[in-house]
């Protein structure tokens, strides 16, 4: 049996969602590597970039399941506007933000969006416990619940998330 990281895997490329409530989600896949990006934008055809957050980190798959480890989190800041917002609110800590400049966030507290609500940024090597279909060119992801949170092995998902990805044509 070849080992995941020799062997290429049926994951490995590009996989995007259509633009869905501003946003639009890719997963790239390169041997154990995986990166998220996550993009938002001020209209809903997805034209005009607001912010992105990227996770980037190493996984591994056994039948179904995914374990990811994450290896970096950032942010990066599309518009002026959010870039005056997030440094007037000191967001994560920072008085520094700057549009289209990468920034590490991992293992921080943030208040991206809502100046009440604390989200802790996951850690450099944080784990996330999933699971993962392909069905075709469709890529399903599992569905985080409140229970199913996939922050442990026992709270995997175990149920499909609705939005899946399309394989990008090389």
């Amino acid at each position: 049996m070849i080992p995941q990281s020799l062997a290429q895997s049926p994951l490995d490329g590009l996989w995007k969602q259509d633009c869905r409530s501003n946003t639009i989600r890719t997963e790239s896949f390169a041997g154990p590597s995986v990166t998220l990006e996550e993009n938002y934008f001020t209209d809903a055809a997805c034209t005009k970039p607001i912010l992105q957050f990227k996770n980037t980190g190493t996984y591994i798959v056994i039948n179904e399941q995914m374990d990811f480890r994450f290896v970096s989190v950032s942010t990066t800041l599309q518009m002026d506007a959010m870039v005056d917002d997030f440094n007037r609110r000191q967001v994560c800590g920072f008085t520094d933000w700057k549009i289209n400049e990468e920034k590490e966030l991992a293992g921080l507290i943030c208040r991206f969006f809502n100046e009440a609500t604390n989200t802790q940024v996951p850690k450099t090597d944080d784990m996330r416990y999933g699971i993962y279909k392909i069905k075709a060119d469709y890529l399903f992801l599992g569905q985080l619940t409140p229970t199913k949170n996939a922050l442990t092995p026992e709270a995997r998902p175990t149920e499909w998330n609705p939005q899946f990805y399309i394989k990008a044509q090389e």
